[in-house]
C-alpha cells in the first residue's frame, strides 16, 4: 500500500472521530438547553439522526484504528489460520470436510457488495434536508452562489468520508470477525475428533491446541480486547436504536431517510445472531476437548500438561471470556431476573405482636420475647395488586435463610396519616386510591429468646390460594374492611383468622382487636 493511501485511511479514521465527538458534543447541547419544537420539526429530526451516528459511529470506531493504523496486525491473525490447519492436518491421515455455513456466507456477500452504495443514496437527502451535524457550524445563509455551492461540496464530502469509513469498518469487522470465530471454532473441532477417533498420542494432540491457545490469546489480546467490549455496547444500542426508529418514525421522516433504520436493525440483528453464538461456542468447545484429553492421558507426564492446559475463548473485555452464561446474560437485557426478600421483624412496645419488614437474616430480640410474632411478605406483580404466592423456608449449616421472592417488585409505604396513605415503587408516587393492602401472616411459638422466630414457617408453608386486593377508597380509621371480601385475613392450611382491618394512623395500620402495625418498609440496594 503506498504512503498516499495510508494518509488517506489514517486521515479518514481521524474523521470519524472527530465527526462522532461533534456529534456527542451537539446533543449535550441540546440536553443542557432543550428546545420547545413539535415532533415534526426539521430540528427534532437533526437531533434524532445526530442520536443515531453517535450510537453508530463508536461500536466501529475500533475496528476503524486497527485497519488504517495497525493493518500489518489484522494480517498476522488471519495469517495464521492456514499454519494451524497445517498443524493439524500433519497429526493423523483424517479427511475433514469443510462446513460452509449459506446463510452466513450469503449475507457477507451481499453487505460487503451493497453497503458501500448506501453512504452515496442517503447523504443527498441529508444535505437536502439539512439534517447533517457539520450544517450547525456554517452560516445560515450564503449570498453567492459559489460560495453556496463550496458549502454543498464541502457538507457532502465530510459526510462522504465519514459515510466511508463506518461502511469500511462494518465490512472489515464482518470478515474479520467471523473468519477469525470460525477459523477458532473448527480447529478446535478437529482436534477434537482426532483426540476421540485417532490413535495419535495425546501429547502431540495437546501440542496442537496450545498452537491454537497461543493464536486465540495474541489475537484477545491485540484485537477483542478493545473491538469486542465498545462493539457489544454500542452494537446492542444501535440495534434498539434502529428498531425504535423503524416502529416509531414510520410515515413521520421521508421514505429513503426511514429506510436507514430497517437496514440497520436487519444488518445489526443478523450480526449478532450469528457472530455471538459462535463466539461463545469457542469456550464451550474447548471446555470439551480438555475433558476428554484429560481423561485420555495416562502418563504422568501428560496429565501434567493436560491439566495446565486452559480453555480458549473470545475475550469479551471486562465480562471475562464470552460463554454460554455471557449469551444468556446478554439476551436477557444485560440484567438478570430481580430477586427480592423482606422479613417482617419490627416490634411494637404496646402491644404483643410484632411487624415491620427487613431485608435481612437476623431477628429482633424484642419480638422473640413476645408470645405471639407476626410475619409478612408482601410484594406486587404490576404495580397495582399484591400477590401472595406460595413459599418455603430453609436453613442450611445453622445459618437461617428466609424465603426468596422471585419476579416480584417489592413496594415501600411512607407518610401515613390518618385520613391518607401514600406509597411509592422507586420513585413513582401513589396515591390512596393506589394504595395496596397488607396481608400478614399469623405464627406462634414465639416464646422466648432461644426458639428461633422462623420454627413456626412450616406450619403455612403454601397458601390455598392466590389473594389480589386493593384499598378503592381512602383510609378511614372509624370504617371497618377495605373493600375486599370481608375484611379478614386468612392463611394457612386451617385458614386462621388474625383480625379485621379498620384503618391508619401515623406511621401504621389498626386491626379491630386493637393492635397497631407499623409501617417501616424498605426497598433492596439491588433494585434501581
Amino acid at each position: 500500500m503506498s504512503n498516499c493511501k495510508r494518509f488517506l485511511m489514517k486521515f479518514n479514521t481521524v474523521m470519524l472521530i472527530g465527526h462522532t465527538f461533534f456529534c456527542f458534543l451537539l446533543l449535550a447541547e441540546k440536553l443542557l438547553s432543550p428546545t420547545k419544537t413539535d415532533m415534526g420539526n426539521i430540528l427534532n429530526l437533526r437531533t434524532c439522526i445526530i442520536f443515531y451516528f453517535a450510537i453508530l459511529a463508536p461500536s466501529l470506531i475500533p475496528i476503524n484504528i486497527y485497519i488504517s493504523f495497525k493493518p500489518e496486525l489484522v494480517c498476522d491473525i488471519v495469517n495464521a489460520i492456514m499454519q494451524l490447519q497445517f498443524s493439524i492436518s500433519a497429526l493423523c491421515r483424517l479427511t475433514f470436510a469443510h462446513k460452509s455455513n449459506k446463510p452466513v456466507e450469503l449475507g457477507l456477500k451481499y453487505v460487503t457488495q451493497f453497503c458501500h452504495l448506501i453512504p452515496p443514496v442517503l447523504i443527498p437527502i441529508g444535505i437536502f434536508l439539512n439534517l447533517d451535524p457539520i450544517n450547525v457550524l456554517l452560516p445560515n445563509a450564503v449570498r453567492s452562489t459559489i460560495g453556496f455551492m463550496l458549502l454543498l461540496i464541502f457538507r457532502g464530502m465530510v459526510l462522504l468520508l465519514v459515510g466511508i469509513a463506518l461502511t469500511k469498518s462494518l465490512c472489515a469487522n464482518l470478515i474479520i470477525s467471523e473468519l477469525v470465530v470460525e477459523a477458532t471454532n473448527q480447529c478446535i473441532d478437529r482436534i477434537t475428533r482426532i483426540a476421540k477417533i485417532s490413535s495419535t498420542p495425546p501429547v502431540k494432540v495437546m501440542k496442537v491446541y496450545k498452537e491454537v491457545h497461543i493464536w486465540n490469546q495474541f489475537y484477545n489480546i491485540n484485537y477483542c480486547r478493545l473491538v469486542t467490549p465498545v462493539f457489544v455496547l454500542f452494537g446492542i444500542g444501535i440495534t434498539i436504536v434502529s428498531y425504535y426508529g423503524t416502529i416509531r418514525l414510520h410515515g413521520v421522516i421521508p421514505t429513503t431517510l426511514y429506510l436507514l433504520f430497517p437496514i440497520t436493525a436487519g444488518i445489526s440483528s443478523t450480526l449478532f445472531v450469528t457472530l455471538l453464538p459462535q463466539a461463545s461456542k469457542v469456550f464451550e468447545k474447548a471446555t470439551v476437548f480438555l475433558v476428554i484429553m484429560r481423561s485420555k492421558c495416562f502418563s504422568r507426564y501428560g496429565r501434567r500438561v493436560a491439566r495446565s492446559l486452559k480453555p480458549a475463548g473470545i475475550d469479551s473485555g471486562p465480562s471475562g471470556v464470552a460463554n454460554k452464561a455471557w449469551l444468556i446474560y446478554l439476551i436477557n437485557g444485560e440484567t438478570p431476573t430481580t430477586m427480592f426478600k423482606g422479613f417482617l421483624e419490627n416490634c411494637d412496645k404496646e402491644s404483643s405482636n410484632c411487624f415491620g419488614l427487613k431485608l435481612s437474616g437476623d431477628t429482633n430480640a424484642n419480638c422473640i420475647k413476645n408470645k405471639d410474632c407476626h410475619y409478612a411478605y408482601a410484594f406486587s406483580d404490576n404495580g397495582t395488586h399484591f400477590t401472595i404466592r406460595d413459599y418455603q423456608r430453609y436453613e442450611s449449616k445453622g445459618k437461617k435463610k428466609f424465603p426468596i421472592i422471585s419476579h416480584a417488585n417489592l413496594i415501600k409505604f411512607y407518610n401515613c396519616n390518618e385520613t391518607k396513605c401514600t406509597c411509592a415503587s422507586g420513585k413513582k408516587s401513589m396515591t390512596t386510591k393506589d394504595f395496596i393492602g397488607v396481608i400478614y401472616f399469623d405464627y406462634e411459638h414465639c416464646h422466648n429468646e432461644t426458639t428461633p422466630v422462623t420454627e413456626s414457617m412450616g406450619t403455612a408453608r403454601q397458601l390455598k390460594s392466590e389473594l389480589k386486593f386493593k384499598c378503592d377508597r381512602d383510609i378511614d380509621p372509624s370504617k371497618q374492611g377495605w373493600g375486599f371480601g370481608d375484611g379478614y385475613f386468612r392463611f394457612g392450611k386451617d385458614n386462621t383468622t388474625i383480625g379485621t382491618l379498620v384503618g391508619s394512623s401515623s406511621g401504621g395500620f389498626y386491626l379491630k382487636n386493637g393492635t397497631r402495625i407499623d409501617v417501616d418498609w424498605k426497598q433492596s440496594e439491588s433494585t434501581k
